[in-house]
């Protein structure tokens, strides 16, 4: 019987030891299953704001930009920045501007030729003194000179001569049909950026 104690002894320590680390297994795997658990969590509630985030900048990205008002041409541009508004509408009520013809056909011309002109005659057709500020094209192959500042008396007329150069851009263009436009300001309320047009047939 002595002789089988330190073997007994023995046998209960390794069990103990062994119960001691499955113990320690247990809790250890238990915390580790807590741990994960709660990093699961957190990286569940990560990409919850994630993909709310995500969600509001796709909102964001289909929101429609408001509409864009349709750009003004280059004569209305000039027109814009050149025209002197009237003080009042009174101060305009009796003036009007009338521009024969309205549309020029200087027919057919030839770059051989050289520059055409043309002349719009710019009546005041009010009762009233008539102010032409500028006048312009709508390109640089077309010149409609306006030194000064003209006012015009009732039923007083001037003389807008314009010229037309085909050889402007070159030999290749400005061939056959073209219509420029040529724009006249004024204080004349009811058509302030007056417009007319220029016409030909270019050939070499």
């Amino acid at each position: 019987m002595k002789n089988k104690t330190p073997f007994i002894i023995g046998l209960v320590i390794i069990t103990l030891l062994t119960v001691s680390g499955f113990a320690y297994q247990i809790n250890s795997n238990t915390a580790l299953k807590s741990e994960l658990a709660q990093n699961q969590e957190d990286a569940d509630t990560k990409i919850a704001t994630l993909k709310k985030e995500l969600s509001n900048l796709k909102k964001k990205a289909e929101v429609k930009p408001k509409q864009v008002a349709k750009p003004i041409d280059e004569a209305d541009l000039l027109a814009n920045l050149f025209a002197i508004p009237p003080a009042t509408e009174e101060a305009t009520s009796g003036s009007s501007l009338l521009i024969t013809p309205e549309i020029f056909d200087l027919g057919q011309i030839s770059k051989a030729d050289g520059i055409a002109t043309a002349t719009f005659d710019l009546k005041n057709n009010g009762i009233k003194p008539l102010t032409i500020s500028y006048a312009f094209s709508s390109c640089g192959c077309t010149v409609a000179p306006l030194k000064d500042e003209k006012i015009l008396q009732p039923g007083e007329t001037f003389p807008l001569e314009v010229a037309y150069d085909p050889n402007y851009y070159g030999s290749k263009y400005d061939l056959g049909s073209i219509e420029k436009t040529v724009t006249v300001l004024s204080n004349y309320a009811a058509k302030p950026f007056y417009k007319v047009k220029l016409k030909a047939n270019v050939t070499h």
